[in-house]
């Protein structure tokens, strides 16, 4: 008996979700990609066609397969290796090897396999972490691909009526889902050779976007419209802007943001009211007080060295004198240099 592959329909599932490229795409980190999903070190100056994509998908298929028959030890439909083959095609080789997938898969559980192939559905945009709608299509039709059994159990909805799991409500939410159109507009842009930068019109249709986005908030707006000399005005910056402000007409290959905020920002610092002259006076008042505590304390501890040397060994004699006069002598004199220098401030 022949080894399990994947099937007909399960690659022409994979080529839908793979795409085609007849021409070579430039990626960021120099490799071309081709055909179905195909990378490329070399700059391809031919155009490729649809079956020799469909050979080059075979090829590239083959390690997916070994692993998929080398690591699972259960048996497996042929809808389940087309749907592992497609979800390890996807995420790698390593990736698939250390997944929750896999490891559930082979302790019998294929419901928790399945519930853990709806993990692998984020990808990297602009530095971040997004959950990418292509991502979540192809895993949801995975997972039901490797749930599909022989003998499916059956659930009479008029004897089973189901309710709501909200745990599974909210760890399913996608929280910032992002288009695949977006990671193919970002890929172009950072492939864009030098040479090629003069055509300025993705950075303007992309600089109109954010001046839209940015203009329909109206501190936002007030930003934007400051001026970016940070010159002085008549009235102070109010953060939340008048109600009739229009939105602000901006050119859309500059967005004036990071010179008008610290505009607005120094105008907010010169808003700020200085302090009365009542709390300045209240405060004054409370270091005199306080000074004058200290000044009463030292006399105090002065005059009881005074009496400890004066009554000899009755007294306490010289030591006792000496420790208490040492500390008096210090707050008198702390105290009233305090004092005059106070005086004089004022």
């Amino acid at each position: 008996m022949s080894r399990m592959t994947i099937s007909d329909a399960g690659l022409q599932m994979l080529k839908r979700f793979e795409g085609f490229r007849e021409r070579g795409l430039a990626l960021p980190d120099g490799q071309w990609l081709i055909g179905h999903g195909r990378l490329s070190m070399a700059p391809l100056s031919q155009s490729m066609t649809r079956e020799q994509a469909h050979h080059d998908l075979l090829k590239d298929l083959k390690p997916y397969e070994e692993m998929i028959h080398a690591r699972v030890r259960v048996p497996l439909t042929q809808t389940q290796f087309d749907a592992l083959a497609s979800f390890s095609f996807s995420i790698g080789l390593a990736a698939f090897e250390r997944s929750d997938v896999l490891r559930r898969l082979n302790a019998g559980d294929v419901i928790a396999a399945a519930v853990a192939i709806d993990a692998w559905r984020k990808t990297r945009i602009g530095g971040q972490a997004v959950v990418l709608d292509a991502l979540v299509r192809r895993r949801a039709l995975e997972r039901a691909m490797l749930l599909e059994s022989e003998e499916d159990p059956v659930a009479p909805s008029v004897l089973v009526r189901p309710q709501i799991d909200h745990a599974a409500a909210i760890l399913g939410a996608p929280v910032g889902l992002a288009r695949m159109a977006l990671l193919e507009e970002t890929m172009l842009a950072a492939a864009v050779p030098e040479d090629q930068s003069t055509n300025p019109a993705p950075q303007d249709a992309v600089a109109e976007r954010i001046a839209t986005i940015l203009a329909q908030q109206p501190a936002t707006a007030m930003a934007l419209a400051a001026p970016a000399s940070g010159a002085a005005h008549d009235e102070p910056f109010d953060p939340e802007g008048p109600d009739d402000l229009p939105p602000p007409s901006l050119p859309s290959d500059k967005i004036v943001v990071s010179a008008a905020a610290p505009a607005a920002v120094a105008e907010r610092g010169r808003a700020a009211p200085p302090p009365s002259r009542r709390s300045k006076t209240f405060h004054m008042a409370m270091d005199i007080i306080a000074l004058i505590g200290l000044l009463i304390f030292g006399l105090a501890l002065l005059a009881l060295a005074a009496l400890a040397f004066t009554h000899g060994d009755a007294g306490g004699g010289p030591l006792t004198a000496a420790i208490l006069g040492a500390p008096g002598a210090l707050a008198v004199a702390m105290a009233a240099f305090y004092l005059a220098k106070g005086q004089d401030d004022r």
